[in-house]
């Protein structure tokens, strides 16, 4: 059989274009490559803020252990032989407030290992607060933050909590952290990570900011605004003229209409008025399903935020 030039070189040419839109395939499916992290000669400043259920407590009656801890080296809590109590006595009548299960509670710090550490201890901590602000402290900017935590009764080692994306140098930011995990333990998995850039373009002209993290819609009136409705992951900013000495805030849960909150703030210059809703225990939140967390932040200045600072502990 007799094939003709034309069609040897049509096939040949076939057989290129297939080779090549296989390797062009190849390529595509090939990742990225990784951006360079560089650290800043400059810090983030952070406020690490936990926001979840409150867990019940529980107690038990003192056992021989505990009524020895109770006692100490002055007796051990029951009456001697001639009937006569000594100073502890009746301590095992008292019951004794159980330590909360791990995982049931955020760690109340992190630690991140310092890039450039002085002499000793290279760990640095950030407090972190619960359902409550927290200072405000400098940290690395420009590479990635592993935070650890550490148990300090248990004498463990620090172990990797969580991880925080490069942060951008000569930013204020609040770390709200939200648990991922459910039941009992529910801080015991990573938890979700939302930043709020205090000193950002979209809040530069506002002084209160409005979030809800948890799962029920909640109903929001600033001063003489109309209501706002904010659903579950959502926010809303405000710039409110304040006419007095005070500006009142109020919100409820939308469905039930259940109170959360009710009260006036002071609007200072340069600050930046922070309300955030959250899920809780009902039983431990004077029994709404809905947290309140509140704050006022003032905003740093940027002779502050752009000084050259290298983090330490």
């Amino acid at each position: 059989m007799h094939i003709s030039s034309p069609l040897i070189l049509l096939l040949i040419l076939s057989l290129i274009g297939t080779l090549g839109s296989g390797l062009s395939a190849q390529e595509a499916k090939q990742p990225e490559a990784e951006k360079e992290e560089k650290l800043s000669n400059l810090s983030a400043y952070i406020s690490v803020v936990a926001l979840g259920p409150v867990p019940q407590r529980k107690y038990k009656m003192p056992d021989e252990k505990d009524l020895e801890k109770i006692a100490g080296e002055d007796g051990d809590g029951r009456p001697d032989r001639k009937g006569q109590a000594k100073p502890d006595a009746g301590a095992g009548a008292i019951p004794i407030l159980l330590p909360t299960v791990s995982g049931a509670i955020p760690p109340a710090a992190l630690y991140y290992k310092s890039p450039k550490p002085k002499e000793g201890n290279p760990w640095a901590r950030l407090r972190v607060g619960y359902n409550n602000a927290t200072s405000i402290t400098p940290v690395p900017a420009g590479i990635t933050l592993k935070l650890h935590q550490l148990d300090r009764e248990e004498n463990s080692e620090y172990k990797t909590y969580m991880t925080v994306p490069p942060m951008v140098p000569a930013t204020q930011v609040i770390l709200f952290l939200t648990p991922d995990g459910t039941g009992s333990r529910p801080w015991m998995k990573t938890p979700k990570i939302s930043t709020l850039n205090i000193r950002s373009e979209a809040l530069r002209d506002k002084n209160i900011i409005v979030r809800n993290f948890s799962s029920k819609a909640v109903t929001v009136k600033i001063a003489s605004g109309e209501p706002e409705v904010l659903n579950g992951g959502q926010r809303k900013s405000f710039n409110v003229e304040q006419k007095g000495s005070f500006t009142q805030i109020a919100a409820m849960i939308a469905t039930s209409r259940q109170p959360l909150i009710n009260t006036v703030v002071r609007l200072p210059a340069k600050t930046l008025t922070v309300l955030a809703f959250y899920d809780a225990d009902p039983v431990t939140n004077g029994g709404k399903s809905v947290g309140v967390f509140r704050t006022t932040v003032s905003k740093l200045p940027p002779e502050v935020l752009n000084k050259p600072n290298v983090p330490s502990q």
